[in-house]
């Protein structure tokens, strides 16, 4: 049985997304060649499902047999894939898959997300296979969902290698989905509402989970649970109050699971105004 790596999205967060955003990503394929690669990968992520390792073997460049099979297999219940960037000639391709499954965050326990990584394929003798970048100081290590890169230059490789870059941070891929605000205020004697914008400009859904204090006469709903590129989503927190007592102070969190990103929110109540 394989093992879950349950620490994965930490490790390769801060080049999980090269397949989106690079320069090559809306090219398109000759038909034939595009119809060929996606059935190849159906073949190798098909095999992990069915956790058939032999079977995915066969997709697996003979030179990266031996990092697949001492690699660690995730675990995930689907997979879909996001985009295809190719080479100019069609002769190498990084796939982004989204792939349906669980991780560990601190704090938080398991959580059900969906996490883009990358695989890199290579044509050889008009079949595509898998393929691992080899290891070394500057490209990183080798991953069973595609190479891991640290934060610096890429060392030389062969054609393969060259196409590869490093990924943004951490900081870059949390700086794509950010709140309006930090901090909402509330009456404690009337009616009141206020909202928080949530934007994304990460290239992908991520999914939103708002857990707010329990507070008197305090409620809060999240428009989209998940959030498009492009798009905002609205956390609206209102009260209507039953008596003119202050009401206590409080905070909601908002997680981005895909970035394992926390936005904190205060949520203040203002003292009762004068009576006449």
């Amino acid at each position: 049985m394989p093992r879950v790596v349950a620490g994965l999205l930490f490790c390769v967060l801060p080049s999980l997304v090269w397949g989106q955003g690079f320069g090559g990503i809306f090219e398109k394929a000759p038909p034939e060649i595009e119809k060929a690669l996606r059935e190849r990968i159906d073949l190798f992520y098909k095999a992990h499902l069915e956790q058939n390792w032999g079977k995915a073997l066969q997709t697996v460049h003979p030179e990266s047999a031996n990092a697949f099979i001492g690699a660690d297999k995730m675990q995930f219940r689907s997979y879909k894939v996001v985009a295809i960037n190719w080479d100019e000639n069609y002769t190498a391709a990084k796939a982004v898959i989204d792939f349906d499954t669980e991780f560990f965050f601190p704090g938080f326990g398991k959580r059900d997300v969906h996490v883009p990584l990358t695989s890199v394929w290579k044509l050889q003798d008009s079949q595509w296979y898998w393929y691992a970048v080899p290891f070394n100081a500057q490209t990183g290590k080798n991953s069973p969902f595609g190479p891991m890169f640290r934060d610096s230059k890429p060392g030389e490789q062969a054609d393969i290698g060259k196409m590869m870059t490093s990924g943004p941070t951490i900081a870059d891929l949390r700086s794509r989905v950010v709140a309006d605000r930090s901090e909402v205020t509330l009456q404690s004697d009337v009616p009141s509402e206020a909202t928080v914008q949530i934007v994304s400009k990460f290239e992908g859904p991520v999914h939103l989970k708002l857990d707010v204090d329990e507070l008197p006469c305090l409620s809060a709903k999240l428009d989209k649970p998940v959030l498009q590129a492009g798009e905002t989503a609205t956390v609206t927190f209102s009260c209507k109050p039953e008596t003119r007592v202050k009401k206590p102070d409080g905070r909601a969190t908002i997680t981005v699971e895909e970035i394992a990103k926390v936005m904190m929110v205060q949520i203040n109540f203002a003292y009762p105004t004068k009576q006449p």
